[in-house]
């Protein structure tokens, strides 16, 4: 196998845009036992992808954890009649999965991390944490390769794998936020549900 080491894109903004300009789409060759219609499952969406090779663009991904806090405020009446607010503050181990783009020539990078919704009770079943961790995977690439899909409502519900029965919730579209380039190590992904990306230059 040939490595071609010459693109016609020398940073990922010209890949990006090359590959975008090619409007790749995903094929549905998977069937939706629930709702009786094809979709487009991860190996079909990592083939459109990677026709952003030719541009030099490739991706990785990995899945990860970070500690949540959620403050909540609730108020109450003393025997005087007084109101007092009291703020309370819960901590959940929240999962992710981090979708990070490549280009072989500058070495800037796009990332997209998309939270792995699933209940606290099911986070000990096998499939049902597996098939969460895959939405998350397909959400992340089609987000960041800009794929679209009409089957996001059944993807959302968690019926997008003919294996799975878990309910999720669909997250909130994307935020795309470019940072002038730096030579340090890429940012911590933020909260869910939002979808964090970050783009980072490191120079020779």
């Amino acid at each position: 196998m040939t490595i071609n080491n010459e693109f016609d894109a020398k940073n990922l903004r010209q890949a990006m845009s090359m590959f975008q300009m090619m409007s790749v789409g995903a094929t549905k060759g998977s069937k939706n036992p629930f709702f009786k219609n094809s979709y487009a499952d991860l190996n079909e969406v990592i083939q459109a992808c990677n026709q952003g090779a030719q541009f030099g663009l490739s991706f990785s991904q990995s899945v990860g954890y970070k500690n949540m806090h959620h403050k909540t405020l609730n108020t109450r009446t003393d025997k005087d009649g007084n109101v007092e607010t009291i703020e309370s503050v819960d901590t959940t181990r929240d999962i992710f999965v981090t979708t990070t783009i490549y280009h072989a020539i500058d070495e800037e990078t796009l990332e997209c991390v998309v939270p792995v919704l699933i209940k606290g009770n099911e986070k000990d079943d096998p499939q049902k944490m597996g098939s969460s961790i895959t939405y998350a995977k397909r959400y992340g690439l089609q987000a960041l390769y800009g794929i679209g899909s009409d089957d996001d409502a059944n993807k959302a519900s968690g019926v997008g794998e003919p294996k799975n029965e878990v309910v999720q919730q669909e997250p909130t579209a994307p935020n795309t936020q470019i940072t002038p380039p730096k030579t340090t190590a890429n940012p911590s992904p933020q909260q869910a549900p939002q979808v964090n990306t970050d783009v980072t230059r490191s120079s020779y």
